[in-house]
């Protein structure tokens, strides 16, 4: 088992609702940078007792700025990477906080809202539809 090795993964795809409205910063060399928290629905239990996790995002360039423009409780579906921030407080404490870095942020349609609004419209143009087999004999296995 000693050679046995576990890919290094942070990738994740989460869908929830903004928390508040984005902030849109620029850097200096003026990079846009959004800021927002995601509600995320945790269910538990027979039940379904709801709870509710949030977690900050942060995206950048231009999935930053089209980020901006969604409005407080619009649904989106977030696809990016865990990270960790660090600083230190006004106290001289050392902190963290677990944050998502954005790569696509995509708006989406429940409940009759308004249609989906990806980030990255070139990307989205990129992909070729696919086309489904007619019958099982057309299945390549």
């Amino acid at each position: 088992m000693a050679d046995l090795r576990l890919p290094d993964l942070r990738s994740l795809l989460l869908a929830g609702r903004l928390g508040r409205e984005p902030e849109l910063r620029y850097t200096p060399n003026g990079t846009g940078v959004c800021t927002v928290s995601v509600a995320v629905p945790l269910y538990r239990g027979k039940d379904k007792d709801k709870d509710t996790l949030w977690l900050d995002v942060t995206a950048y360039g231009v999935a930053g700025e089209t980020l901006s423009k969604i409005p407080k409780g619009a649904p989106v579906v977030v696809e990016g990477v865990l990270d960790q921030e660090r600083w230190t407080g006004r106290d001289g404490q050392e902190r963290t906080k677990i944050v998502v870095k954005a790569n696509r942020v995509q708006r989406l349609d429940w409940d009759g809202e308004s249609s989906a609004q990806a980030t990255d419209p070139a990307r989205s143009a990129r992909r070729a539809p696919v086309d489904e087999p007619e019958t099982a004999d057309d299945l390549p296995f």
